[in-house]
């Protein structure tokens, strides 16, 4: 078993964020994220890519960094494992079944909930055509494809006028939806 490498830093040189970080965040996300670190403190690491680089990239967490820093925090624990070891954040001043712990699991969980708001543009960037940065991960793994695929269906909402009871076009000219850009023609 490969004992970790555990190292305490100063957080500003523990961590880089991803500068094509595909999630752009919500207001109201941000807003729960440091009222839940300002109140709790961290219960949930963030997690980065550290290979042939000085200071490890952040790839899940950046958010969480950013707000780490905004409420105070002035370390981090960078553990370097390899993708088969799993690290447990313990919070050893933090009893099983308190009010303090099941108030944290619920942040957590409606934290990346109302958070989460992803930039399609970048995301087709990343998985557009064979020579995409995701193009073999995405052939090779259906299912992560099929999430991919997935998060680029998000369409807004839109009835344009014209449709008859079988919610088809009436008319010969397209309707383009103000929101999307989308193109409805009558077939």
């Amino acid at each position: 078993m490969k004992q970790p490498r555990v190292e305490v830093l100063p957080i500003e040189e523990g961590a880089t964020p991803d500068p094509g970080n595909v999630n752009k965040h919500t207001q109201r996300g941000g807003g729960l994220l440091e009222n839940s670190l300002r109140k709790r403190g961290a219960f949930r690491s963030i997690a980065s890519a550290g290979k042939d680089t000085e200071t490890p990239v952040v790839y899940a967490g950046n958010y969480t960094l950013e707000k780490a820093v905004s409420a105070g925090f002035t370390e981090i624990v960078n553990v370097h494992v390899t993708g088969n070891q799993l690290v447990n954040v313990v919070r050893d001043d933090i009893a099983p079944n308190t009010a303090e712990a099941i108030a944290l699991g619920i942040e957590d969980n409606e934290i990346g909930k109302q958070s989460y708001n992803p930039d399609i543009d970048l995301l087709a960037q990343l998985a557009a055509g064979d020579s995409a940065v995701l193009a073999t991960l995405k052939k090779e793994d259906k299912i992560f494809g099929g999430m991919l695929e997935g998060m680029g269906a998000v369409v807004p909402k839109f009835e344009p006028v014209g449709i008859d009871e079988q919610g088809r076009l009436d008319q010969k000219s397209p309707v383009t939806c103000p929101e999307c850009g989308h193109e409805f023609v009558a077939k």
